[in-house]
């Protein structure tokens, strides 16, 4: 399944590059390491997701 989703996002600069914790609003997250060659805060940063819509994502 493709399809287009409005990530919120933020970043940290660590002191070994940055890091980077999105979530949609169907509650599907993304992590994710830059390193040091990160652009600058106001780019905008694209990643592809596999959803899978089946999994049990938490248990219970």
């Amino acid at each position: 399944m493709n399809r287009k989703l409005a990530l919120n996002y933020i970043t940290f600069q660590t002191p070994i590059g940055w890091l980077v914790v999105a979530e949609s609003p169907d509650g599907i997250a993304l992590v994710d390491f830059l390193g040091q060659g990160c652009p600058a805060r106001e780019a905008v940063i694209s990643a592809v997701l596999r959803y899978y819509p089946d999994a049990a994502l938490s248990p219970g």
